[in-house]
């Protein structure tokens, strides 16, 4: 199209041609020319072969730069996705995992929290770019918040533009930043979480196409952290027994050969304490076994309670506790086996009757490596001492509970290898 000069156009002639790209106009080609003068039939057909020339390598360029942009996209999930399958603690991943999401939107911080539904609270998981922001947000005092995890939609707050409530605005002072992005993180159809995605700098904002991303990118970590909390609760389950929530036997077992190996490798001393009630069955036959279930909670408690945080309680079997204690020797062990003792027998356990009743125990000690270099020698060993125990003290069964809590405390001790070591 020529469109003829003009005083107010300063004499100037213009020659306008289409740029198409398969039937479709995707821009416009403009030449001026200064005076009256008409373009020729020749610069006619040559701007038209120019205008197609440079359709074609617009849309070239834009597919290319479209390509390279769906490369570096996928090459961001397929990142994150490794991520999410080379790591099984939740809080462990969580900062990984934000540093991911953080490199792939081109943002200044990330923070990750978990949302426990029951308590209506966020819990800090992991952050990427700012120390991890805690302790737990009530949802109460965030409406934004809980906009973003009862909707599954993300908010892009920016105090330059939105009103931001109080709290909301107080965060983002906390966090050092100009703006921040919400993103939900859900899975299987349900918010588990919230992403925070801080830029400390004005005037970001996200296109359609990066926030489809982005929260594309939020579901995989979302899956990846889930399968984490679930994988840590399937190992809790079983290493840790049900009714006393102390650690299982089959805790105990590996426990009990890597510090044995420790023991062995450092020449450090170990000490492992076996304990037995007495005249448990008694408890289960009178009052029921959900009373015996409840004594023996109570009992896990006293335990774990006496010993110190580096000793490890574990239950046995039936009415059979073991703590094991590293870096113990004979001395020490006796003085946490006498606290052990003395506060099973404190223990005033209810019955449905009504009554209160104080279990006493037996109690051996198995030394590292005099009584045994494995933990399935020294493990028989306490067993023998404990055993020895028991029927040391057998006449005093009868005793009532203030003259249980008030017998020697005094543990034996294996007095070596019981074979098989």
């Amino acid at each position: 199209v020529e469109v003829p000069g003009s005083a107010e156009l300063a004499k100037e002639s213009m020659l306008l041609a289409p740029l198409r790209s398969e039937s479709r106009v995707i821009g416009v080609v403009v030449l001026s020319r200064i005076g009256l003068d008409r373009f020729s039939d020749d610069e006619l057909r040559l701007l038209g072969v120019l205008a197609d020339q440079a359709a074609v390598a617009m849309e070239n360029a834009r597919l290319l730069a479209q390509r390279d942009r769906h490369v570096r996209e996928l090459a961001a999930l397929l990142d994150i996705s490794r991520a999410g399958g080379g790591a099984s603690d939740e809080r462990d991943l969580a900062r990984v995992l934000a540093g991911k999401l953080r490199a792939a939107a081109h943002m200044d911080a990330c923070l990750m929290s978990r949302w426990d539904e029951e308590s209506g609270r966020l819990l800090p998981l992991g952050a990427d770019g700012r120390p991890l922001m805690g302790p737990e947000r009530d949802l109460a005092a965030h409406r934004t918040l809980r906009h973003v995890l009862l909707n599954d939609e993300p908010v892009w707050l920016d105090p330059g533009v939105d009103d931001l409530e109080p709290a909301e605005l107080s965060r983002l002072h906390q966090l050092g930043g100009a703006a921040t992005l919400l993103l939900p993180l859900s899975t299987g159809g349900r918010v588990t979480g919230l992403v925070e995605l801080i830029a400390e700098s004005e005037g970001r904002s996200f296109h359609e196409g990066e926030m489809e991303l982005l929260r594309t990118m939020a579901s995989q970590v979302a899956a990846s952290l889930e399968n984490a909390r679930l994988m840590r609760q399937l190992r809790d389950a079983a290493e840790t027994d049900l009714v006393t929530g102390v650690y299982s036997h089959r805790h105990l077992q590996d426990r009990i050969r890597q510090e044995t190996a420790r023991a062995t490798r450092a020449h450090s001393p170990l000490s492992v304490l076996m304990v037995d009630l007495d005249d448990f069955k008694r408890i289960n036959d009178e009052h029921g076994h959900q009373a015996g279930d409840r004594v023996l909670r109570a009992v896990a408690g006293a335990l774990r309670a006496a010993v110190r945080t580096s000793d490890v309680v574990a239950r046995y079997g039936g009415d059979e506790f073991v703590v094991l204690m590293p870096d113990t020797d004979a001395q020490e062990a006796e003085r946490v086996a006498k606290r052990a003792k003395e506060a099973v027998a404190h223990v005033a356990n209810p019955m449905p009757d009504g009554s209160n009743v104080h279990v006493g125990c037996s109690a051996g000690l198995a030394l590292h490596p005099r009584d045994g270099r494995s933990g399935k020698a020294l493990l028989r060993a306490a067993d023998a001492a404990m055993y020895k125990h028991k029927r040391s003290r057998s006449g005093s069964q009868g005793a009532s509970s203030r003259e249980l809590a008030q017998m020697p405390a005094s543990v034996p001790v294996g007095t070596g290898p019981s074979g098989g070591g």
